[in-house]
């Protein structure tokens, strides 16, 4: 999916994230939904990685975007936001799993992805030197 989403990314990562979100949330409220049938997980899990296999890819785009005159601070502080919320990620999601059903971790990760699309969607600040 990496080489699929780079030229979209390339052109609007914006839209590109937003698009990615969108198959992300369907893919997480449909997994809590269908109760993780075999055939039904299997092509949900598909539609995931997929999705998620271009995140990295709009991600960086949109970050390089951002500062196109310091690519490298860019993509550094790209790397560093991108391990800092797996952490955070794995942290949170573990205790979620602990204190709450699979459904509900399903429907809150589906959750942060749609509070996370405004920044994708919405216009920013128009940069001027």
């Amino acid at each position: 999916m990496n080489g699929g989403c780079g030229p979209a990314a390339g052109r609007s990562p914006r839209r590109t994230l937003a698009v990615l979100s969108a198959g992300l949330t369907a893919a997480l409220l449909a997994l809590a939904v269908t109760g993780g049938t075999t055939p039904a997980g299997a092509a949900l899990l598909l539609l995931w990685g997929l999705a998620y296999g271009g995140v990295s890819v709009g991600l960086q785009s949109w970050f390089m975007a951002a500062a196109p005159e310091d690519v490298e601070t860019a993509t550094g502080l790209y790397v560093s936001v991108f391990c800092l919320s797996i952490a955070l990620g794995a942290l949170f999601g573990g205790l979620l799993v602990d204190a709450t059903t699979l459904v509900a971790v399903l429907c809150t990760g589906a959750a942060l992805i749609l509070a996370a699309c405004p920044a994708a969607v919405l216009p920013g600040r128009k940069h001027t030197s």
